[in-house]
């Protein structure tokens, strides 16, 4: 089910970490997981994938749709395993995504309610975005 169907009233940090904080005793685990981290572009897979070594850890889910202006990536969905909550994975996998599909010269269309909430603090995406339609969400999976 698309991410946007995630009550309003959740926090973007809830989206991100599973609805769960990490317990105290994992500290000294999260510091060593970060140097481990990275993120894959994986355009067969619709995704951004979060890698810890070859762990997918998380992911930004996507759907495109060709408009006579070019292409529009919609982001539905976006999730960071539980267990690296409170590491700020999650605005990292946005910020590259996001990053990555300017770059390509493509539209930002945000129905996930994780990236919704995280752009309003990111204006350099500002120019980016496209407000969704029923175009966009009709290209999104079904259940």
């Amino acid at each position: 089910m698309p991410c946007s169907s995630t009550p309003k009233a959740a926090s973007p940090r809830a989206f991100s970490a599973g609805f769960s904080e990490p317990p105290e005793n994992h500290q000294s685990a999260r510091k060593q997981h970060m140097s481990e981290i990275r993120i894959e572009h994986r355009p067969e897979r619709r995704r951004y994938a979060l890698l810890d070594g070859e762990k997918t850890i998380g992911a930004a889910h996507y759907r495109e749709l060709e408009t006579p202006g070019g292409i529009d990536r919609v982001f539905f969905h976006t999730v960071v395993d539980e267990s690296y909550a409170g590491q700020g994975l999650a605005s990292r996998l946005a910020a590259q995504a996001l990053q990555d599909t300017v770059a390509q010269g493509h539209k930002i269309v945000a129905v996930c309610p994780y990236i919704k909430a995280w752009l309003p603090r990111h204006h350099e995406f500002d120019a980016d975005l496209v407000k969704p339609t029923s175009e966009h969400l009709r290209i999104l999976p079904q259940e």
